[in-house]
């Protein structure tokens, strides 16, 4: 078998010294495809003389556009195409997070101070929060929440690495960037003035380390395959 050409459209339209060009159109069927011969797609093939211009080849699943060029005399049809391009996918980590929820059921027992101790790998010791609590403020166990919410706020050391949140009676840390998870990462809550002892927080989230991978696509220039194409030219 050999490369055919199935003419679908060809219209003529003015050229240069009143000689008229031809806007071609059609499949070329490819059975052996082009390699160093450049006579593999000669003009007569697609039913011309000499070869002025390609405007585009595009296989026919459509997933490809391949640079068609006439050699130096036009008899022929060169077509390759490719390029190398690198592009880089970053799989974004998960950012830990931990939860205390404090546990008073009539709120401040009395006035005075209560301490918290945030633990974490990221800390060269243990950070610990001095909170004082006011019996005629702190009513609830969401106020006292809010009030530790607020100290640990203020701390530099936590806030540098964590972000302090929370609502109603619980006070939530979350790292500010992904890593791999810290098993020491721990809000411990002292048991004084009606408020309940937290030992251990409770693992709301894991952390995970962000990973990087790169993806290179490479084409380079290649001819054509078997196959079919949709082919626009200009010839004469």
């Amino acid at each position: 078998m050999a490369n055919t050409f199935a003419r679908t459209n060809a219209s003529r339209f003015g050229g240069s010294a009143g000689k008229s060009r031809m806007l071609i159109q059609g499949s070329l069927t490819v059975d052996t495809p082009a390699g160093a011969e450049v006579d593999d797609f000669e003009a007569s093939l697609f039913g011309c003389n000499e070869i002025v211009a390609c405007l585009g080849v595009v296989p026919s699943t459509n997933d490809a556009v391949y640079a068609g060029c006439p050699d130096t005399t036009g008899g022929s049809l060169l077509i390759g195409g490719g390029t190398t391009s690198t592009t880089s996918i970053t799989q974004v980590g998960t950012r830990q997070v931990t939860t205390a929820t404090v546990i008073a059921a009539g709120g401040a027992t009395g006035d005075g101070d209560i301490n918290i101790t945030v633990s974490s790998a990221l800390f060269a010791e243990d950070e610990v929060v001095t909170v004082t609590l006011d019996d005629e403020v702190e009513t609830t166990a969401s106020l006292i929440a809010a009030a530790m919410r607020t100290a640990l706020g203020e701390n530099a050391v936590i806030v540098a690495d964590f972000v302090v949140s929370g609502a109603g009676a619980d006070i939530i840390l979350t790292a500010k960037l992904p890593a791999a998870n810290d098993d020491t990462l721990n809000i411990a809550i002292e048991a004084i003035l009606g408020v309940t002892a937290v030992v251990t927080s409770v693992a709301t989230t894991a952390g995970v380390a962000e990973t990087y991978s790169t993806v290179t696509m490479s084409t380079g220039t290649q001819d054509l395959v078997s196959g079919t194409y949709t082919i626009t030219l200009i010839g004469k």
